[in-house]
């Protein structure tokens, strides 16, 4: 089983290197669309993008939360 930073880094290397076409599927996907790792990569791509919507809200909410102490 790899690691969590493993698949961190990994999961950064697909996103930085396959672009989104207008589709929405990447085009990597596009390449291996029938095997299940399509169906794999997708699942991690969508994790992805809910880790780094996670981040935003927390990082967002902890400046509110900053913003409310100083006043």
């Amino acid at each position: 089983m790899a690691s969590a930073v493993h698949l961190k880094r990994l999961r950064l290397r697909r996103c930085s290197s396959a672009r989104q076409t207008k589709s929405g599927t990447t085009v990597m996907e596009q390449a291996h669309l029938p095997s299940p790792m399509s169906n794999v990569s997708r699942t991690l791509d969508n994790l992805g993008k809910l880790v780094q919507h996670a981040m935003k809200m927390r990082s967002s909410f902890t400046r509110r939360q900053r913003r409310m102490k100083l006043m």
